[in-house]
Formats: structure tokens, sequence, C-alpha cells
């Protein structure tokens, strides 16, 4: 059964509207159409009933298409949004395209409408779908907040310029306060210490803060714990994990961290020291795996649960079997150093992660807690701790990072449907990224974070009509720079999703270029991420090599002259070199 489309008219000649109406049914279109002349009328139509398309003169007595264009908007209706004009000006016209048209068309040319039309309800499907993809990406979003929520876990960024703090409400939960309570979500470093921390262990932290200015340490990272009051007065113990944050030029401008509360834990710790008998209890019976090992790394003690985890026959089993735990019990016998420095620099460290291989030599992702035990003199004696596989969470971890990922899929084939002739482009570019990314040694994360931009790097084309995106010729200069908007309407669109990496602002970089003569920004030299700069050669290389509407492909070959000829000038020398390499020594094909 043929769709009836709800069409509403605007416009004041009786004869143009119906030249409009047969054009549609020309074009095989059924539908139900309305005229309407002014404001008022318009405003009724579309309080009375449901539309699926509005078609516009530019210019009425009594109204104008841009008032009615933006009536649409001030309904908040997602409608196709036709002009249709005796004579209107290139610049009027482009005026309308940027405010939200969907299309204009010349009223001596209307055997194009019905096919205009056809199109852009297909876009506006599109659109639909693309909100519907956004919206689970929202839902990802709150299950990661979730999470942190469950977990109790307060965010913290300082800004070392302006020595300030940022928290967040789950912060202030910690310390069983509220934002409002203490005066806002900023405080310098001096007044969170006055406010929140111990006064015997104010000193730790400003030590802290110092590290932080004076190390070199690129990969510097802390765990520490400290005693803090609470807003009723009362004393605890919170645990702080965090990282430097650095500027695009590789300066540290900042630490980024979580504050979690570990009174009960460390209550339950200062017990177990206090009787023998208890510890021993515990021990005994409990779920977690429970150890002491030597300082070079052998077991002395470990409970059933240790021994189970690590598929041992039994405790015994464990300890005769390990001559050295970092080498037949760690996956990679580095996670073992990496503790033993933290543990020397802080005596105790809780929620380690790291991997651990079972005497059948298969691996399980756990969760160390682990102090140092000293003699009076402060010599380290022997370590001791907990261990509680957490396999099934980090696998609960990766599969909720699928879903991202999926939602991703979900939007750059959004993208492609709408421009068919493009079709496959972001694919294969994410394709070539991954390749140069690994010939640059970039890391599995990061190559990752990577990927996923240049699947959709080409998000922001849904809002650059599909006549011009498929437009057999030479696009007009009018017309190339509405192309040119599609990297910052991408950025848009992203720019406020909590992703784990910066893929919005991959998608706005990727045109730019290192003499500063790309868009939007207009960046030069390393102002731009290295991943937009891989991403801006792989595109050149993809698009060139393939067929285009106003011309045939021209071979890989060429696009691999183009980015020689530009290296150091329009594309960064080391992707560049790493891009030459996989096609000319490496024999990697563009599927």
């Amino acid at each position: 059964m043929t769709r009836i489309l709800q069409v509403l008219c605007v416009e004041d000649s009786e004869d143009d509207a119906f030249m409009i109406q047969r054009a549609l049914e020309s074009g095989g279109l059924g539908i139900r159409f309305e005229r309407v002349q002014t404001e008022a009328a318009m405003r009724k139509a579309l309080e009375d009933q449901t539309w699926d398309l509005v078609i516009s003169d530019y210019r009425l007595p009594q109204f104008s298409g841009s008032a009615a264009l933006a009536l649409l908007k001030e309904f908040d209706l997602d409608l196709p949004f036709i002009l249709v004009s005796g004579a209107i000006g290139e610049e009027t016209a482009t005026s309308m395209m940027k405010s939200g048209a969907s299309d204009y068309i010349m009223k001596s040319r209307l055997q194009r409408l019905a096919p205009a039309v056809e199109r852009e309800l297909a876009d506006a499907e599109i659109r639909k779908e693309r909100r519907k993809a956004l919206k689970e990406l929202e839902a990802s979003r709150a299950q990661l907040f979730n999470a942190m929520e469950m977990a109790r876990l307060g965010h913290w960024y300082y800004d070392i310029g302006a020595d300030l703090f940022t928290f967040n409400d789950q912060f202030y939960k910690l310390f069983r306060t509220t934002a409002e309570e203490v005066g806002g979500y900023t405080m310098k470093s001096s007044e969170y210490s006055r406010r929140f921390v111990h006064p015997d262990d104010a000193g730790t932290v400003a030590d802290e803060i110092r590290m932080v200015l004076e190390t070199e340490d690129p990969d510097f990272h802390r765990h520490i714990e400290h005693r803090i009051r609470y807003a009723d007065g009362s004393i605890g113990y919170i645990g702080v994990r965090f990282f430097l944050v650095k500027d695009d030029k590789g300066r540290t401008i900042g630490t980024t961290g979580v504050n979690q509360d570990i009174t009960e834990s460390k209550m339950a710790e200062m017990a177990l020291r206090e009787s023998e008998r208890k510890y021993r209890s515990l021990f005994d019976n409990a779920q977690e795996g429970i150890f002491q090992v030597t300082l070079d790394g052998r077991f002395i003690t470990a409970n059933a649960a240790m021994s189970s985890m690590l598929g041992y026959d039994s405790p015994e089993d464990l300890i005769s079997s390990v001559a050295e735990i970092s080498r037949d019990v760690y996956s990679d016998p580095e996670d073992r150093a990496k503790l033993m420095n933290m543990i020397a620099h802080a005596s105790a460290v809780k929620g380690f992660v790291c991997q651990f291989r079972k005497k059948d030599t298969s691996l399980i992702w756990v969760s160390i807690d682990e102090h140092a035990v000293r003699d009076a003199d402060g010599a380290t004696l022997r370590y001791e701790g907990f261990c509680e596989d957490i396999s099934e969470r980090v696998s609960n971890t990766e599969r909720l990072r699928k879903a991202l990922g999926a939602t991703i899929s979900a939007i750059s084939a959004a993208v492609e449907a709408r421009d068919p002739y493009t079709a496959g482009h972001q694919s294969r570019v994410s394709e070539l990224v991954q390749a140069i990314g690994s010939e640059l040694d970039i890391s599995p994360d990061r190559l990752e974070g990577l990927r996923l931009a240049a699947s959709i790097h080409d998000l922001g084309k849904l809002s650059v009509p599909a006549e011009i995106l498929t437009k057999p010729k030479k696009l007009l200069p009018m017309e190339f720079d509405l192309i040119k908007v599609h990297s910052q309407a991408g950025f848009d669109i992203l720019k406020d999703i909590e992703f784990p990496w910066p893929i919005a602002r991959i998608v706005l970089e990727h045109h730019e270029r290192m003499d500063g003569s790309g868009y939007p920004q207009g960046l030069k030299g390393e102002a731009s991420l290295l991943e937009s700069r891989i991403l801006a050669v792989a595109d050149v290389v993809e698009s060139m090599a393939s067929y285009r509407p106003y011309r045939p492909a021209l071979g890989i070959e060429a696009a691999l002259e183009e980015i020689e000829n530009g290296k150091g000038i329009c594309y960064d020398g080391s992707v560049v070199e790493a891009c030459l390499r996989l096609f000319r020594e490496k024999e990697f094909v563009l599927k």
C-alpha cells in the first residue's frame, strides 16, 4: 500500500501551489496537500496535525521562507524543509541551507521536486536512526557513570598553573558533605588540606603535590593512603590514585585521579594486627587469596583460596611448586617489579591489577592488596596481602567497550548509507590507520581510539546536502565550503560524549595540514594530535585511490606520490614514511 505523505505548503500563489502539487503527484508520490500563507496559519497547521514535509516559497506578502523555517525550529520538528522559489540568489540559498533548509529548487525546474522529496525523506529516516544510536551511546555512558557511583569513587582534577582542584559530587559524598555546603566544585590546594586532610598527614599531601611539580617521569602515577576529616569532624582513611595530565606538547599541566574511602578496610587491617587468632581464622576461611612472600619472591604461606585460584591442589602444592613468583605466577614479570616499586614508596598498595598464570598456564586477571611487614628499625621482613580473581569483572568491562564500538559502527553505517559512492571509505581508512599506527608502535589502547575515530571521521557529512555529496562533476566554491563544514559538524555531535579517547578532537582535526593550509582551524605542525595526522594521511590515500562521482579512481600509486610530495609540508613526515613502507615494502593492500 502506497504511503500518503502529509505535505504542508507555504505559498501565496494558488497557481504555484497547484503546480507543486502536480509535480509531486507526477513523480509517483501519494500526498495529502495543505496550503498556508501566513505565520498564524502555519502555526495552527503545525499544532493541529503531524506532517512529513514542508515546502515553502522564499518571499510571500505577509510571510517568508526564513520565517517559516524558524517557526519549524520553534516546534522542534526534524522535518525536511525544501525551498521552492521563482528567483533566489546563490548567497541567499546558501544562507538558508546553513540555517537548516534541506534543499532548494527553482519553480522553473519542478521536475526535480519529487526526487528531492524522496531523498530528503530517506535522509530523515537516517537522522532518526542516528538519534537512536546516540541514545544507545548515552546509555553506555550512563552505565559507566553508574559503575563509578557503585564503586564510590570520588573523581578530581588538579590544575597546576591555577593551583585549583575540581571535584565531582561523589567526591563530596565521600566526605559526607555537598558542593553547595562547601561553596562549589573548585577549591585551592591549601583549602582542601585545611578542610579534609588530617593535620598529621597534611605534610604527606604537600609532598605529593611537590613531587608532581618536580617529576620528569612521563609515566608518573601514584597511589597513596592518608587520614581524612569528614565534614562532621570524625576521622577516616582514603586511598588516592592519580596520574599526570599533559598538553599536546607533552608539558605537565595537571593531575587527575580518584579517591576511595578505605576506612572500613583500614580498620579491619588494624584489627588483624591486634589479634593473631582472629587473623588466622580469617586466613583459613577467607574467599580471597591470602599470602605471605619473601623479599626474593617465594611463598611463605598461602591459604586454600589462593592455591585454588591458581589451580594448585593445596597451599602446600603451591608453596613447593613455585620457586619464583615473578616468573612462575606473574604473566609479565615487570608487573611484579612495578608492584614492589609502589610498595617501596607507599608501604602498602591496594587494587593493583595484573594477570596471573595458573598451574595449567591459563591466565586470570587479579586485584592485589599488598603491604610490607617491617621490623622496629623499618627494614622490610616480608610482604603479605590479599588477592582477588577479577576476571569476570574485566570481561564485563571489555563487553562494555565492545558495546561502545558497536554503537560507533552503527553511526558509521548511517553516514555511509547516505552517500553510496563512498560506502566503505570509513572502514578502509580505519584499516589503514591501524596499520600505520602499528608501524609507528602506538600503544594498543591508543590505537583502538584511533580506529574508532577513523570509522566515524565523516560523521559530519550528515549535515551536508546529499545532492552535493553525490554531484558527478567538480564542486563549486560555495558547495565545497559546505563540504568543509563536516569536520566541525562531526566534532559538535561527538564533543559532549565522554569517550576514553579524544575521538571528537581527532574527527575535528583530520583535515588539518602541517603547513596550516588545512581546516577548520588552520593548525600547524604538531598542534594537532598524532592520531589526527595519521588519519589525515590515510584519508587522502584512500580517497585518491578510490572512485568518486566527479572522477575515476586515480590509483594507489598516484595517492602515494601525493603524500610523498607533501611529506613534511602538508603531511607528517614520520606518518608518510610509515604509510609508504606499508605499501611498497610490506605489500599492504586496501580492501
